[in-house]
């Protein structure tokens, strides 16, 4: 077996993924005759003869971890963007936090608002910025208060989201998503950081699915069959 072979199947014997929930509409290609050869797919049905992503970094065999990537409970991670390991092995971001250069800090897309990360596109009491409230039974949808949602959206606890991408409204209103899930299709889907890869295709995603994390350019290795 080749260096290059071994130090990818030592990755995937690393990184599992949990399963959450159920998939969206989209399916994961058969294994065709071309995958068969070494080719492996994108999510957007382009191939990928070559991957920018896995090279980045080769693990040795022994499973050691290169630096700035640390063995937390037995798997090679990167401290920098993992929310379960942020800046240290443990270390725990909030549901509505990612990691980014080894801090917690309010996922894409939302903002700090006193003490909480919240969207003020569509937050009635922060409605296009903080303190911004939109009172009453009025709704705020594209950083607007008004009195009814638009159409694709509705409206939980005033705000008019999109419960097929909301993480704080994932499915339907008051469904949150854990921290190392994302909303894809309705249903929170675990990741988890595409450790040593910069694009997509991934291979050490395995059967998951390489993406973006949603708002950013993370490269996360999802359980799912559609990315957010």
């Amino acid at each position: 077996m080749t260096g290059k072979a071994t130090s990818i199947l030592s990755v995937l014997s690393l990184l599992p993924l949990a399963a959450c929930g159920s998939g969206g509409d989209d399916t994961v290609p058969d294994v065709s005759d071309a995958e068969a050869e070494g080719e492996v797919g994108h999510e957007d049905g382009s191939d990928a003869d070559a991957d920018p992503g896995a090279e980045d970094v080769v693990f040795p065999d022994d499973g050691a971890c290169p630096a700035p990537f640390l063995s937390c409970d037995g798997t090679c991670t990167d401290p920098a963007v993992d929310p379960g390991n942020c800046g240290a092995c443990g270390t725990r971001c909030e549901a509505s936090e990612w990691c980014a250069a080894s801090a917690c800090a309010c996922r894409p897309g939302r903002t700090l608002c006193g003490a909480n990360c919240v969207d003020t596109n569509t937050d009635p009491d922060n409605c296009g910025g903080c303190s911004n409230s939109c009172g009453g039974a009025n709704r705020c949808a594209d950083r607007s208060c008004g009195s009814t949602c638009p159409s694709g959206t509705q409206s939980c606890s005033n705000a008019c989201v999109d419960v097929e991408r909301d993480p704080a409204n994932c499915g339907e209103c008051g469904t949150a998503c854990a921290v190392d899930e994302v909303c894809a299709a309705g249903a929170c889907r675990t990741f988890t950081p595409a450790t040593g890869c910069s694009a997509c295709p991934c291979d050490i995603c395995g059967s998951g699915l390489c993406c973006t994390y949603p708002g950013a350019t993370l490269v996360v290795c999802l359980d799912a069959t559609v990315c957010p």
